[in-house]
């Protein structure tokens, strides 16, 4: 990521201690790009942003966390935290001993509108432990937890900075077609070397990251209400058929299957 990014400090929240206070909400905004460095929770952090670019490293992996999903992160795993934009930060913070409702090990998890509107409640109202509003909210808040699939999709990001213009682009203009001696120019390496190092550092070629970068804009939309041709549009196709083929092989579902799941 780039060099110059501000760093902050993690929210000390992560570390407070009380079973009478199962689930602690937080909202935070950030105007300016920043990078959390690697720290880790005593309790779990489910984490999301309302507005923003969201990016988080944890085991070695770097992915992306678009706004339709989250971040699960348990408690005791070192991770970090990157946006290249100002950001709205969502954050649920488990208590260990009701953890186990979520993944054992760092998880990208398909939001619901649902346990959006829930956390905003949470961070709005009394979280000292003592109301029984706040623990059948906490309730609800955990049958919902329970709920959460794992994304169908993944969106590693590379490591190396060198890259990160062409990530940067397709990240905000999904629709857009590689050219790659475009990009190989305009990163002054070779189309080999590019293509090479990109595997490397993601585990997919450069087509395959660009169409999972299509598939999580492609959800967004679709949850959005945008329909399937419109959305096949958006993100870089003529045929629409083409489109659903795309989503299906890699969600394992057609688009409007992958809505209803």
């Amino acid at each position: 990521m780039k060099a110059d990014l501000t760093i902050i400090s993690p929210s000390e929240i992560g570390n407070l201690t009380d079973s009478a206070r199962l689930i602690l909400a937080n909202l935070v905004s950030v105007d300016i790009p920043h990078q959390i460095n690697p720290h880790r929770h005593e309790r779990g952090q489910l984490v999301y942003a309302s507005h923003g670019n969201l990016q988080v490293m944890s085991m070695g992996t770097s992915f992306m966390v678009p706004s339709q999903f989250a971040a699960w992160i348990p408690p005791g795993v070192i991770h970090s935290v990157t946006s290249t934009t100002p950001i709205d930060y969502c954050s649920l913070f488990i208590d260990a001993s009701v953890s186990d409702v979520l993944p054992g090990h760092t998880q990208l998890l398909h939001l619901t509108s649902l346990l959006k509107e829930l956390t905003r409640t949470a961070a709005s109202g009394d979280q000292s432990g003592q109301s029984d509003v706040q623990a059948r909210l906490n309730g609800v808040i955990l049958d919902q937890l329970r709920m959460l699939r794992p994304a169908c999709v993944a969106l590693p990001i590379p490591g190396a900075t060198r890259t990160y213009p062409l990530v940067e682009h397709f990240l905000s203009h999904p629709g857009d077609q590689l050219d790659l001696p475009f990009w190989s120019d305009q990163l002054s390496m070779s189309e080999r070397t590019l293509t090479r190092n990109f595997k490397r550092d993601t585990g997919l070629t450069l087509g395959q990251w660009l169409q999972h970068v299509k598939v999580l804009k492609a959800i967004e939309l679709l949850e959005a209400g945008k329909s399937v041709k419109a959305t096949a549009y958006d993100v870089g196709y003529q045929q629409p058929s083409a489109f659903i083929s795309m989503f299906k092989r890699i969600t394992g579902s057609t688009p409007r299957d992958y809505l209803h799941k």
